[in-house]
């Protein structure tokens, strides 16, 4: 009983203290609202905070602004570089491809070229032949004629001698 007395005498103690202190600080509380409210310079410190968080807010803002622009600038910046990268490989394709055409058009050159002096050759060769054959042929025709005449000849003289 006397514990619960005791206990009940402490509770009733600590509630009183949170009392007054919680009506002291409701007091010191409107006493501050007063005092600020009644003090130009308090007012004029008050207005240079509001201004000092509003100038610390836009400051962030404008920090915020500034990252997403280097942010976009960075970005722009890839995509530029990939293109040149993309230009760049497409010219070297492009000389390459230039190149291989004109190593293939050289290439049929010299084909053509080796076909000419090929057939070239072949009809000399051709032409050779046919001289060589030509000249048989006369040779041939000599012979005969020279056969046909001493034959001829051969007959007549027989028909003389007889």
């Amino acid at each position: 009983r006397k514990k619960r007395d005791f206990l009940d005498q402490a509770a009733g103690a600590v509630a009183a203290t949170i009392g007054r202190r919680a009506a002291a600080s409701g007091r010191s509380e409107a006493e501050v609202r007063r005092i600020v409210e009644g003090s130009e310079e308090l007012r004029e410190l008050e207005r240079d905070i509001r201004v000092a968080y509003v100038n610390k807010e836009r400051a962030a803002q404008h920090r915020e602004a500034r990252m997403i622009r280097k942010a976009e600038d960075e970005r722009e910046h890839a995509i530029e570089c990939r293109m040149e990268h993309d230009r760049q490989l497409f010219l070297v394709r492009e000389a390459d491809g230039e190149v291989a055409r004109r190593e293939e058009f050289r290439n049929q050159q010299l084909e053509l070229q080796k076909q000419i002096v090929d057939k070239e050759a072949s009809l000399a060769k051709a032409e050779e032949e046919a001289r060589h054959d030509k000249e048989m042929v006369e040779e041939i025709v000599r012979k005969i004629n020279a056969e046909d005449r001493n034959n001829f000849e051969m007959r007549e003289k027989k028909k003389k001698d007889t």
